[in-house]
């Protein structure tokens, strides 16, 4: 133990800059946290569309988890007592510690949020490599929503009947099962803590794996049709829409995976630096910075696709006057018209991916070149992207995509055999 207290660097004291400076960051980031995750909420509960999209809905479940770790982040000294060893003290007492150690492990860091980013991630697995429809993505649905819960809920009622809800020492200002560092390391309570301890961070883990794995085979499955669409080129127009579709939600996928990778590093490698008594206060420090922000960076991925399609929409408008709209559109819809770009429509569908394979897989193979079952895109100011079912019909003629090069998808010009840019594209108009 001696050996190891050598190791560590002397402690900072409170008051001093570095505290302050992690106090204005801690506030900072927890504040666009809140504004990500109750944007997202917004988004999702004012439209019908979005609400009836299951992709939306696990978002929006992952956003309340964001947003209630983000507000106790905020108001973290409200809970903390001032007999903490953090180096921020608290003002709150024996009360508010339990309170915010039972709901914290719960709703924060490692908690269910990880496990709904892997259910985002199975989703996405679901609906690209297997082309699952939303009828059979329903069956499941809800144990995408209770299973985040239930391993972190039990958790939190065992640190209740232990009474093992403390602060945390160093930078964490928060109270979470912890053990009682005034009963000693050998203690049968701080034992049966640590080994909790141990539990969850398999669960989280598991949780971070879990969705890299279905992020790997999400991209090998794209990969594989595109290397398919690029072999029977004869074909390759009517095989590049869905193909093109296919990598737009499979790098939704990969952003909404990184927002829980990168934050979640410096957490991994504090935890296994602790392990080995090699603690390291920068990178505590980092931890509790990063951790807090993934509302922040939710609600960037999120919004991401709506921006794209503004853009598209109002090729001439200034990018800050497109993200203030985006804002004032999602929290004050009725204010200032002027600003706004979809006036008082709530279901212009600008926040839903791309819908692929609605007609089933693509086939590849010989005897479909020349026969597929691709039918005509639903093209309108309130375009979805879905390829209906249909059989051997073709797009409708006249139709004239915005050639605006964006990031988003491509269309098929059926009249002129050419390749237009971004499906995404709004101003699409379509001649009866």
């Amino acid at each position: 133990m001696a050996s190891q207290m050598k190791m560590r660097p002397p402690p900072m004291t409170r008051g001093t800059p570095l505290v302050a400076t992690y106090i204005a960051l801690r506030s900072v980031v927890a504040t666009l946290s809140i504004l990500g995750s109750t944007m997202i909420l917004i988004s999702v509960l004012r439209s019908k569309k979005n609400r009836n999209n299951m992709q939306q809905r696990i978002i929006g479940g992952m956003s309340v988890c964001d947003l209630v770790f983000s507000f106790f982040v905020l108001t973290a000294y409200l809970w903390t007592p001032p007999q903490s060893k953090s180096f921020v003290p608290g003002i709150g007492n024996e009360t508010t510690c339990n309170i915010q150690g039972f709901v914290l492990p719960i709703f924060g860091a490692g908690g269910a949020s990880l496990f709904y980013n892997a259910s985002l991630a199975l989703y996405y697995l679901l609906v690209v490599k297997y082309n699952w429809k939303q009828r059979d993505l329903k069956k499941i649905e809800k144990w995408l929503h209770i299973v985040p819960f239930v391993p972190y809920t039990i958790f939190s009622i065992i640190g209740a009947a232990l009474d093992s809800f403390n602060p945390l020492p160093k930078w964490t200002v928060a109270c979470v099962p912890f053990p009682n560092l005034k009963l000693g390391p050998n203690n049968p309570t701080n034992i049966a803590i640590k080994n909790m301890a141990r539990t969850r961070l398999a669960f989280n883990i598991f949780a971070v794996a879990f969705s890299f794995c279905c992020l790997l085979m999400v991209y090998l499955s794209v990969r594989k049709q595109d290397k398919r669409g690029q072999k029977w080129g004869s074909f390759e127009g009517k095989i590049k829409v869905d193909l093109k579709k296919s990598r737009i939600v499979a790098k939704q996928c990969l952003l909404f995976f990184l927002v829980v990778a990168v934050p979640w590093t410096f957490a991994f490698i504090l935890v296994f630096l602790n392990m080995n008594g090699h603690y390291q206060e920068w990178m505590d420090f980092l931890d509790d910075i990063f951790i807090p922000s993934s509302g922040f960076l939710n609600g960037i991925v999120y919004f991401r696709l709506r921006y794209n399609r503004l853009r598209m929409d109002h090729p001439t408008a200034p990018r800050r006057r497109i993200v203030f709209g985006i804002v004032r559109d999602t929290l004050f819809p009725c204010c200032c018209k002027s600003f706004t770009f979809h006036g008082a429509s709530k279901d212009d569908g600008k926040d839903l991916e791309p819908t692929i394979n609605t007609a089933g897989t693509t086939n590849f193979s010989n005897e479909s070149v020349g026969k597929s079952d691709y039918g005509k895109s639903d093209v309108g100011k309130d375009l979805e992207l879905s390829i209906e079912e249909s059989n051997n019909e073709e797009l409708k003629p006249n139709v004239r995509s915005s050639s605006v090069d964006a990031d988003n998808a491509e269309f098929i010009d059926e009249q002129d055999g050419k390749l237009a840019e971004n499906p995404l594209a709004t101003s699409v108009s379509v001649e009866e």
